[in-house]
């Protein structure tokens, strides 16, 4: 996992909102487990019926996880869906860590804080 891979865990952009039946926008991947744990079947359904699921096709389209969409796209039950989202979601963030690297001295300090050399 690098640190773009972190992202799916980020609320996107207000044009990758994904618009419910019910009118409400799902901002985040988070926020969609949130939400289909409380979800209406009627709700549900409607994006998830036949061979179209629309929470897979925004993981896709929105996060470019082609793995995680066609896990998400082989399920038809909320509950089964909720189940895999949030096992992903917890693997996202128990290895969400950043490595920093800490200068060692003055002038390393300086340079980084100035940009030089850093194409700043």
């Amino acid at each position: 996992m690098d640190l773009e891979d972190y992202r799916i865990l980020e609320q996107v952009l207000p044009e990758d909102y994904l618009k419910l039946s019910s009118g409400e926008f799902i901002k985040s991947l988070p926020e969609l487990v949130e939400n289909l744990d409380k979800m209406g079947d009627d709700v549900f359904e409607f994006h998830v019926y036949g061979d179209n699921n629309d929470f897979s096709e925004w993981i896709l389209d929105v996060y470019g996880d082609e793995k995680l969409s066609e896990k998400v796209r082989k399920i038809k039950k909320k509950k089964d869906i909720l189940k895999i989202l949030k096992v992903e979601l917890d693997k996202y963030r128990k290895n969400r860590t950043l490595k920093i690297d800490i200068p060692k001295n003055k002038k390393d300090i300086l340079e980084i804080l100035s940009g030089v050399g850093h194409g700043m």
